[in-house]
């Protein structure tokens, strides 16, 4: 049996009921701090006090901001507090992502406006039949003007979007990085333009109701789509470390993120832009759509394609 098999530590981190397919990718996290810390094994990494956890981590995320302004620091941090929470360890998480220089908070760079129009361009090449057309531009532009990651609108449902006035809410919930039973939710918009193409692509599906998928893809199929957009246009996505720089819609996410934080108050950021390992469970009532509304209609134009 190999050390990871025997490991209880390793063992509690995959009974995560939400980890799925990314669960080798936290393997891989651990067994790099495994190996980085010098300890003989993952059991080993729990049974450190409390402020020996601490500090071993801060180190870790100093030496990773060595590494070439490595953007994946979050992710690594993201990965060692769901393995010490799954083993009833909290060390601060907050306090560590304060450590992480301003630019790699919000992973990535964004894409630029030039870089989002080339992709759009292309979105439907090779020619496909009409509802993939639809349904990749209705795609496209829901994620251009929404914050959304994929593994969020991989679960979105009919019963997620709320018509308001030109254009749809979006209440979603989180869906990756858990360390919490409860599923916290945020709330966005997409641009009236990309209202109109996803209503185009409705039209084609047949037997829809409030439980049906908004988009009926699965995150490897949008995770597969955007790939070859970006090889297609082109985009730098330039290797730092051994790793991409910029997730593929993690580019589409930072730029979103910074004409909200720039246009937008403080109150509206927080509703907007969803905290990984919050526990708030934000559901507003119609005005306050109404409201909301008004105030992301300010970023309408620099969203529109």
């Amino acid at each position: 049996m190999s050390e990871q098999e025997e490991s209880k530590a390793l063992t509690k981190l995959k009974e995560c009921s939400w980890l799925g397919t990314y669960q080798s990718q936290y393997v891989y996290v651990i067994t790099r701090f495994l190996n980085w810390s010098k300890k003989k094994d993952y059991d080993e990494l729990i049974e450190l006090p409390l402020v020996e956890i601490s500090e071993l981590i801060q180190k870790y995320v100093m030496a990773l901001i060595q590494i070439n302004g490595d953007s994946y620091i979050k992710n690594n941090l993201e990965a060692l507090h769901l393995f010490y929470s799954q083993n009833g360890i909290e060390f601060d998480y907050d306090q560590m992502t304060k450590l992480i220089p301003w630019d790699n908070r919000i992973l990535g760079i964004p894409y630029t406006d030039s870089e989002i129009r080339k992709m759009y361009s292309i979105v439907d090449s090779p020619k496909i039949d009409v509802i993939s057309v639809h349904r990749n531009r209705a795609l496209f532009l829901f994620v251009a003007s929404s914050g959304c990651p994929f593994s969020d609108i991989e679960h979105l449902q009919i019963q997620d979007l709320i018509s308001i006035q030109d254009t749809y809410a979006v209440e979603a919930n989180i869906h990756v990085n858990r360390t919490s039973s409860k599923t916290p939710k945020y709330t966005t918009f997409i641009t009236p333009q990309a209202r109109t193409m996803l209503d185009k692509y409705f039209k084609t599906r047949e037997g829809l109701d409030d439980h049906s998928s908004v988009f009926d893809q699965s995150l490897n199929a949008i995770q597969i789509f955007y790939n070859r957009l970006t090889r297609k246009a082109d985009i730098n996505r330039t290797i730092f470390g051994g790793k991409y720089r910029m997730k593929i819609d993690q580019g589409f996410r930072k730029r979103f993120y910074n004409l909200v934080e720039t246009n937008l108050d403080k109150e509206s950021i927080q509703i907007m832009k969803p905290k990984e390992f919050s526990d708030v469970q934000i559901k507003l009532s119609r005005p306050q759509l109404e409201k909301l509304y008004e105030k992301y209609q300010r970023i309408v134009p620099h969203l529109t394609i």
